[in-house]
């Protein structure tokens, strides 16, 4: 076993995953984070899962609880061990629990991954966003820099792999959004976020 194929088979912890959906981990160390993900079925799927009870948790208390109880839920899944379930007919999407948030219809949704602004491995890349209601439908879009769509989905998870057929080039821009209908006929958007390839 490679000093990296042992690198890969340890799986993230859960202040580290914790601080990567906060936004504070350095980009070198973000980067690492992310290519662990593409590989990690696992970890993933924690990540799923952690955002999803991070939004639960801040829909009932303040928002500087957010970080601690995200913690607290990763450490949780690694002693209980996380769902991780995949639609048999979409190998792509990555399936959240049913009991996602059920805070009401909001104007936005929350993009996780990739933040804004981030340079990311364009193989495996994982597209998560903040539920904002059950029963939501949402749509995730990635385009080019021009606008032009590129991949599109609808799906009821909060969390979509960009398919291996969709070849992103190496040191571009790109951008992506999630627009939600809600059963009610209510709309909410992630806005356009972009991202850069890395080399």
């Amino acid at each position: 076993m490679t000093i990296e194929t042992e690198a890969r088979t340890e799986h993230l912890d859960a202040a580290t995953t914790a601080s990567y959906l906060d936004g504070r981990l350095e980009a070198r160390e973000t980067e690492r984070v992310r290519s662990h993900l593409a590989d990690c079925d696992e970890c993933r799927a924690e990540v799923v899962e952690v955002a999803g009870a991070a939004e639960r948790i801040t829909s009932t208390k303040r928002r500087r609880l957010y970080v601690p109880a995200a913690a607290a839920a990763v450490a949780a899944l690694v002693l209980i061990g996380g769902p991780l379930t995949r639609d048999a007919d979409r190998g792509d999407v990555l399936r959240a629990p049913d009991r996602i948030g059920t805070q009401g219809a909001a104007d936005a949704i929350a993009a996780v991954t990739p933040s804004a602004g981030a340079t990311v491995d364009p193989s495996g890349l994982v597209l998560t966003w903040r539920a904002v209601g059950p029963q939501t439908m949402y749509r995730v879009t990635v385009t080019d820099s021009g606008g032009d769509p590129l991949w599109s989905r609808e799906t009821r998870d909060t969390a979509v792999l960009l398919p291996a057929q969709v070849v992103l080039e190496r040191g571009a821009p790109y951008r992506w959004y999630v627009d939600a209908l809600f059963p009610d006929g209510r709309t909410a958007t992630t806005g356009v976020q972009s991202f850069r390839t890395a080399r």
